[in-house]
């Protein structure tokens, strides 16, 4: 068996008992709203471990199976340092053991989409730029959970939306110079939205989003070059 196959298999079994240690977690540490939440969440998991396990090659599965536990992972991240220890004072070893197999799954399943697809060093770096476009718009739409429809939040909120139908466009007219340029800029302007956040009210996320423009930013300049 090769190993993106292996590491198909291992994604598949580590969602379905990350489902149940989500599920599970309720009974250690509470039935708190965010404690709930998480646990829906988690469920999900399984259908998804189900799936990835039964469905060999299938695109959209391996796709939602690198988005969903990354957007996850993130989420339990935040729940561990702003809610349990900065309100709670509580550490809470589900969440780090949810994270971990986030850890483990997201790039296995980037793996074995690549190895499936068969692709090339700029397919592989339109992919996952189109990848981290599609997280960063769910991630910033959810900015508003945190720190409620203020100025800011609600601009993240409107470029949200656009990373994501920036990242469905891109997957499926990659070749267009067009939407390629058109892309560079609106990411450009989503920078400078969080650079003038981070001057205004400074917080941890508005860093990360910077870091991830810049990055997004240089990896479609240079796809651009290559159209």
């Amino acid at each position: 068996m090769e190993t993106h196959e292996k590491l198909r298999i291992l994604s598949g079994i580590l969602l379905i008992i990350s489902a149940i240690t989500h599920v599970l977690q309720l009974f250690f540490v509470g039935f708190d709203l965010h404690d709930i939440g998480a646990a829906i969440v988690g469920s999900f998991y399984g259908i998804l471990g189900i799936l990835f396990l039964v469905l060999k090659k299938n695109r959209p599965i391996t796709f939602i199976c690198i988005i969903y536990p990354t957007i996850g992972g993130t989420l339990g991240i935040h729940r561990l340092i702003f809610i349990e220890l900065a309100e709670h004072g509580f550490f809470n070893w589900f969440i780090v053991w949810h994270v971990a197999v986030d850890a483990v799954v997201v790039p296995s399943c980037a793996y074995y989409y690549i190895k499936i697809e068969d692709m090339d060093k700029n397919e592989m770096i339109a992919f996952l730029t189109n990848d981290i476009l599609f997280i960063t718009g769910v991630l910033l739409i959810l900015q508003f959970i945190t720190y409620g429809l203020t100025v800011i939040p609600l601009l993240q909120i409107i470029f949200g939306l656009l990373f994501i139908l920036l990242g469905i466009i891109l997957w499926i007219k990659s070749d267009n110079k067009n939407i390629a340029f058109i892309s560079i800029i609106v990411i450009f302007f989503g920078l400078i939205l969080h650079i003038a956040g981070l001057i205004i009210s400074p917080t941890p996320y508005l860093i990360v989003f910077i870091i991830i423009h810049i990055i997004l930013i240089a990896c479609r300049s240079y796809l651009y070059k290559q159209v």
